[in-house]
């Protein structure tokens, strides 16, 4: 799929279309994670894995092309480029508080214009 497609499917190993934005990764509490997900053992060392807060937007208004639709990516590769692996990715409020469900990664994300999606998700050292 070429990267100016407006309704390709869009992963880390090609280039993102550039009309998905990363508004932001952030990473959380490591309080959090420890509680969450590992057994820290108050230890106070950094887990390998971190959590992330993950938002994304499609800036495409509806109407602005004639091919603006929900557009697709494949969340297990989107930072592939940077060395990392996401995991245990959950959809989160746009706030970015409470919990969500878990997010099926074998599927890709649609993103509706102008729709921003907020996600909790686990970063590691790709291997």
């Amino acid at each position: 799929a070429a990267a100016s497609s407006v309704s390709g499917r869009f992963s880390g190993r090609e280039a993102l279309s550039p009309y998905v934005h990363l508004l932001s990764l952030d990473e959380m509490d490591d309080d959090l994670l420890c509680n969450e997900a590992l057994d820290c053992a108050g230890t106070h060392e950094r887990p390998a894995a971190r959590r992330f807060l993950l938002r994304l937007i499609n800036i495409l208004q509806v109407g602005e092309t004639p091919e603006a639709s929900t557009l697709k990516l494949d969340l297990r590769d989107l930072l592939h480029p940077a060395g990392l692996t996401m995991t245990n990715v959950r959809e989160l409020p746009l706030n970015g508080a409470g919990t969500g469900a878990l997010v099926n990664l074998s599927s890709p994300l649609s993103l509706s214009p102008l729709q921003i999606r907020t996600f909790s998700v686990t970063l590691q050292p790709a291997l």
